[in-house]
């Protein structure tokens, strides 16, 4: 009974907030804008770049900067040709503040945003291992924009991140 009581008043106050009775509250909504790019470069087939992304399984738990991930050789070229040379310089300037590298069911997620910028700019770096694509979100201005290798879907975890 006590629990139908709490329910009851949380409803009521919802509804008053949402209808700016009584209290004179009001729910503030607020809007993402997200713009899916999906980009397909150039590439080769993908037999010949098969597992060539498998070195990204030995992650796990460590941070970006330091295993210095967009450094590296392979990755770097194929961020490159998925984003261009100016979005790739942009991914790699804003990864300043970073969580721990996820390695899960095949899939590696790193994750990185300005410093004291509360979220925008920030990006996120994903990859199918076993299919080898890559993917990116960018958040800039209030805007998701992603892209993916080989006009793949983009991974649930991916949409998440943008609040689909």
């Amino acid at each position: 009974m006590r629990i139908k009581v709490i329910l009851v008043l949380a409803l009521s106050w919802v509804y008053q907030s949402q209808t700016n009775l009584n209290f004179g509250l009001s729910l503030k909504t607020i809007s993402l804008k997200a713009e899916i790019v999906l980009n397909t470069p150039p590439q080769k087939s993908l037999n010949s770049k098969s597992g060539e992304l498998n070195f990204l399984l030995k992650y796990n738990g460590k941070y970006p900067f330091e295993i210095k991930l967009l450094s590296n050789p392979t990755l770097k070229k194929r961020l490159q040709q998925l984003l261009g040379v100016q979005q790739y310089k942009f991914v790699d300037e804003i990864m300043e503040v970073q969580i721990p590298i996820e390695v899960k069911d095949g899939l590696f997620y790193a994750e990185g945003m300005q410093a004291h910028s509360g979220g925008d700019p920030s990006a996120v770096i994903m990859a199918d291992i076993s299919k080898d694509i890559l993917f990116v979100g960018i958040f800039k201005d209030g805007k998701a924009t992603f892209f993916a290798e080989e006009n793949a879907e983009l991974p649930l975890k991916l949409k998440e991140w943008a609040h689909f």
